[in-house]
């Protein structure tokens, strides 16, 4: 079952809170109206991703999308085989 993904706006979000406001994963989840694990997998991503930040202005989200989610265009593809 492929990952639940948030909307770009929420995954801009939660990195701004934890890297500027320095809010716990709760505090952001609470704020956003979404699960600390949905909190917590994207810190996870963002890191794994070597996500920067603040975010480069020229980064487009489709860029940033694939920097967390780095499999799901390969996942997508091998469904429709």
């Amino acid at each position: 079952m492929p990952a639940h993904q948030l909307s770009m706006d929420n995954i801009k979000l939660v990195l701004a809170f934890h890297h500027e406001a320095e809010a716990s994963n709760r505090a952001i989840a609470r704020h956003l109206g979404i699960s600390r694990s949905s909190v917590a997998r994207t810190l996870q991503r963002a890191k794994a991703g070597n996500v920067p930040w603040p975010l480069p202005e020229d980064l487009a989200d489709a860029d940033l999308r694939r920097a967390l989610y780095p499999n799901a265009e390969t996942r997508s593809t091998q469904q429709h085989r």
